[in-house]
């Protein structure tokens, strides 16, 4: 015969157990073994677009050293360089000069030959044309020259084209 079977009391759900915890942002660091050769992506050599005793170093300005883009990381003795700006500078008030001088005596070439009773029209030499446009492009080449010793002063200071780090000096 078979034994009757005893009905098990069925067991009570257990309660889960919940545990909170507060996420917090940390660093860590990660070791990875690994070998291998860590090459820039690119390297240049700096050099001044003008020549000129250095001057000054940028201090740190050792291998291995990090710098960023438009640090001036040398200068060149800028004296030669002030003075062709000077230069440069009374160039250009002369030819400035000569301009208006050369206008004037146009101008004066021009009542000149009217009070002289002249019907015809003068002569660009007369009225002194060519010598009027000889003084106008005198004052743009002495304008551009003043450019040109402005862009050479800056010149004298060496800046980093882009953030890096010194490979060798």
């Amino acid at each position: 015969q078979e034994s009757p079977q005893i009905a098990q009391p069925s067991p009570k759900p257990r309660p889960l157990e919940v545990r909170v915890e507060e996420l917090k942002r940390t660093d860590f660091q990660v070791r990875v073994a690994s070998h291998g050769l860590i090459q820039a992506h690119s390297q240049v050599n700096l050099t001044a677009q003008v020549g000129g005793r250095v001057q000054t170093i940028r201090s740190g300005f050792d291998v291995g050293a990090l710098f960023e883009k438009d640090e001036v990381l040398l200068e060149l003795d800028p004296v030669d360089f002030e003075e062709a700006l000077a230069n440069a500078k009374a160039q250009l008030a002369q030819t400035e000069f000569n301009l208006k001088q050369e206008r004037i005596r146009a101008e004066q070439a021009r009542l000149n030959w009217e009070d002289l009773g002249y019907e015809d029209e003068p002569s660009e030499m007369v009225l002194r044309i060519p010598h009027v446009k000889l003084a106008e492009s005198q004052l743009e080449r002495a304008k551009e020259q003043l450019v040109s010793a402005q862009r050479n002063l800056e010149r004298t200071k060496v800046r980093a084209p882009f953030d890096g780090r010194v490979l060798s000096r």
